[in-house]
């Protein structure tokens, strides 16, 4: 005969003349949380401070752009979540406070000369805005600057302050567990970025040729020694190989390897 089960175990009954069988069938509890716990754990690519107003202190600038194509091709092909996190001030650098160690500057140079002289990262200057090499190649590329549904894949998320507080809560309400964090600068906003989201839980995994700085030595001590501790710093060949190895890209992909590995050497153009 048939028995009331418990909530999380069902047992079957079944006798006959000669003996009895008891058959125990383990059944696990519906888990309790909210809606983004019970959703399938997702990766994203995280892009920090690709704007103008930012790159066009860098000098590798192209290796950069030819590093970041190639993690995007990955993030469209395995259906990540790809998210910009950038700075943007509004206009007089309004609630920036003059003795900010990083920003404080603007905000007074701008208190003296006004929006139209001093406008860096400042909203509604295109200087600010997410550079348009990279939306050529985006699978929503007239979504980044727009409003998002929750099914889209690509975000833009602003903030006002050095660590990306915004970012970091994004991540943990899409239930992001891993984040590959790329982007300038390697000491501002790439290592806030890390600090941040390892602190919602998230895996963060660094991808070496895809973070560049104005400084060579600082880039090589951070990368060496201080985002080391808030994940996993890897090289691009590495993420490659962990995504299907070199083969599973495309030939634009392998040209702008080729092109990163040589130092600059060999030319190649990838956002066409």
């Amino acid at each position: 005969r048939l028995m009331t089960p418990s909530p999380t175990e069902q047992v079957l009954r079944e006798s006959c003349e000669s003996n009895t069988k008891i058959y125990t069938i383990h059944i696990k509890s519906k888990p309790k949380g909210t809606m983004a716990d019970l959703r399938k754990e997702r990766v994203a690519l995280v892009m920090c401070d690709i704007q103008s107003d930012l790159l066009g202190s860098l000098n590798e600038r192209d290796s950069l752009l030819a590093a970041l194509g190639i993690a995007l091709e990955a993030a469209q092909k395995h259906d990540w979540m790809i998210v910009f996190s950038g700075l943007k001030f509004k206009s007089g650098y309004e609630g920036c406070n003059p003795r900010h160690k990083i920003y404080g500057a603007l905000a007074k140079l701008n208190g003296k000369l006004g929006d139209k002289a001093v406008h860096w990262f400042m909203e509604g200057y295109a200087g600010s805005e997410i550079i348009p090499e990279v939306k050529m190649i985006l699978p929503s590329a007239n979504n980044i600057d727009g409003h998002k549904t929750e099914n889209e894949r690509v975000h833009t998320i602003w903030r006002s302050q050095h660590i990306p507080h915004e970012l970091a809560t994004f991540l943990c309400e899409q239930n992001i567990a891993q984040a590959y964090i790329t982007g300038a600068k390697a000491s501002g906003a790439v290592q806030a970025a890390a600090q941040a989201v390892m602190d919602q839980g998230v895996e963060v995994k660094v991808v070496k040729e895809c973070v560049q700085d104005d400084n060579e030595q600082r880039l090589n001590a951070v990368l060496e020694h201080v985002l080391p501790i808030y994940g996993d710093v890897i090289t691009l060949e590495e993420m490659m190989d962990n995504l299907g190895g070199l083969d599973s890209f495309s030939q634009e992909a392998k040209e702008s390897l080729v092109f990163i590995m040589s130092g600059g050497t060999c030319w190649i153009v990838f956002f066409a």
